[in-house]
């Protein structure tokens, strides 16, 4: 590994920064930390011997012994090779961070049965943890099937349903989720936490840090890729990982392996990808094809959909494929793509039809929108209303007076939202359809309006505006975009609006329609998700597997 550690140093592999800067720690803390640490590269060659005798459990190379490419020893030789002078480990604390496909889960599980097994420790407590213990199950599955897979491994240790078990030794690997009912006997001496970014808080590290305090050498093993909260606790160790790989901040017990694009890299530009993704330098053959140009074919499949679809395409591609951390797309859907959704169907052709309706209510002087969805159709009829004063006195960059005059939006007397007009106005539109039902946010709908529909015997229904509640509806919409499925009739509006949407990601990876710090309107937009929403839970409702509870 030492050759492969000069070849960063020397740039004859073109890693990331923080790759070479992790190289240039360790060279640092050669010379700097001898009196306290010291690096024998023995212990990594023993870990090394172990998962050469484990087998790939999944994949094209399933069955084979698992043979680690140097990216993947890198990290570990570090880890292993670096003791304090008593001779036990140096690291406490290790942040991974990489793009999906690299290997990690062979690392990781391989890693926890050795920490099981080979550590030294008697009653070692390695667990799998996560916010919830299904996804905490997925590491213990994956280290479950390497060890029926190996005979040793297999006639040592006892697989049970959330815990493995070496009786020589009374130790145990198990599954811990924040949602856990019990930490009974809790003493960690390892813990894997995987894709840390999805955790909303610190808490179940922090756990697990304060109970590691009777071991002499714990570990915890974090290892994660890119996400979309940069406030997040992950994007938080990330920082503080990336300043000691700087020299800012000194903690001799962390060890930041973060392989990444560098700042002013552009994504688009396939040379360099491979700083996330390392495994497109393997060479390994499948019938006779390199391992990296499968990985790099299955990438450029991935940018061109992200290129072509944008959206929630654009940033799974940027967070999962290259590793970078994104808050929003810049823009949700290229106007190209929207244009195409025309299908020469006529609105006459929609009387009569089966619809749901979206209600999206703002302020009294600002845009008030209410969109029918047609599902059998795929169509759209949005109504738009606005006071006078706000069409003739308006700062938003649009043109209201002209789409009045097209009858596009409806102009309203005076300086504020006359709402029993609006009310009047959906009454009289909703007649001549097969109307179902109305899905509105709770925000400013204490007016009047929905209780007047309400008294009219229209259903309205509440639709809490969060991740849960529209992810699903939003997805759907941006699917039927992209598929040039929606009908929207040329509606000018919708257009607009359409162009001002940027999209908002949890950090679960759900989305809904956001209009960031710009004052541009997104009322059509927001409209339109409620009534698919609404369509979407009254469909699967009838199929007796409801989708989610998005209603009060």
């Amino acid at each position: 590994m030492n050759n492969y550690h000069k070849a960063i140093l020397n740039n004859k592999i073109d890693a990331g920064e923080y790759i070479y800067l992790l190289a240039e720690r360790h060279e640092k803390d050669l010379r700097d930390l001898k009196s306290k640490y010291e690096f024998d590269s023995g212990g990594a060659d023993k870990l090394f011997k172990f998962f050469s005798q484990l087998k790939h459990v999944e994949g094209p190379f399933a069955g084979e012994k698992i043979k680690l490419a140097d990216f993947q020893k890198y990290g570990l030789w570090l880890l292993m090779g670096w003791k304090q002078k008593n001779g036990l480990r140096r690291f406490r604390k290790v942040y991974e961070e990489e793009a999906r496909k690299q290997g990690k889960s062979i690392r990781v599980s391989g890693l926890g049965i050795y920490m099981l097994i080979a550590d030294g420790e008697q009653g070692a407590q390695v667990y799998a943890a996560a916010t919830k213990e299904d996804q905490a199950k997925i590491v213990f599955e994956y280290a479950s099937q390497l060890i029926r897979t190996n005979s040793t491994l297999s006639k040592r240790l006892k697989i049970y349903h959330k815990s493995i078990v070496d009786r020589s030794t009374f130790s145990r690997f198990k599954v811990l989720g924040g949602d856990s009912k019990t930490q009974d006997g809790f003493n960690p001496s390892m813990a894997i936490i995987d894709e840390y970014h999805a955790h909303p808080d610190s808490s179940v590290l922090n756990v697990i840090e304060s109970g590691m305090g009777a071991r002499l050498q714990p570990l915890i093993y974090i290892i994660t890729t890119a996400g979309f909260n940069k406030e997040s606790a992950c994007y938080n160790l990330r920082n503080t990982s990336i300043e000691v790989l700087r020299g800012i901040k000194d903690d001799p017990r962390l060890l930041p392996i973060i392989h990444s694009l560098d700042d002013g890299d552009d994504w688009n530009d396939v040379s360099t990808w491979h700083k996330s993704n390392p495994n497109l330098r393997v060479t390994e053959k499948i019938n006779g094809m390199a391992w990296a140009d499968i990985s790099l074919n299955f990438l450029k499949d991935r940018h061109k959909s992200a290129v072509n679809e944008g959206g929630i395409q654009e940033i799974d591609f940027k967070t999962k494929n290259l590793n970078i951390w994104c808050n929003v797309a810049k823009t949700w859907m290229p106007d190209e793509v929207w244009i195409k959704n025309t299908r020469g169907l006529t609105k006459e052709s929609l009387l009569g039809k089966k619809c749901y309706g979206g209600l999206d209510l703002a302020k009294g002087i600002d845009l008030n929108a209410f969109v029918l969805y047609f599902p059998e159709d795929k169509a759209i009829l949005p109504f738009f209303w606005i006071p006078n004063e706000k069409m003739h006195n308006n700062r938003d960059g649009v043109d209201y007076i002209r789409w009045a005059n097209q009858e596009y939006i409806f102009e309203m007397e005076g300086g504020i939202m006359d709402y029993d007009q609006i009310g009047s106005d959906i009454l009289r539109i909703i007649k001549e359809y097969d109307f179902k039902s109305l899905a509105y946010d709770t925000f400013l709908s204490h007016h009047g309006l929905i209780q007047k529909l309400t008294n009219e015997g229209i259903t309205c229904m509440e639709l809490r505006q969060g991740y849960l509640s529209l992810s699903t509806p939003t997805k759907e919409l941006e699917k039927l975009i992209t598929g040039a499925e929606l009908e929207h009739f040329d509606n000018p509006i919708m257009r607009w609006m359409v162009g001002n949407v940027m999209l908002e990601t949890d950090a679960a990876g759900n989305i809904k329609p956001h209009k960031g710090k710009s004052k541009n309107k997104i009322d059509g937009v927001a409209a339109l998700v409620n009534a698919i929403a609404l369509c979407m839970s009254e469909d699967s409702k009838q199929e007796h597997t409801p989708i989610m509870e998005i209603w009060k």
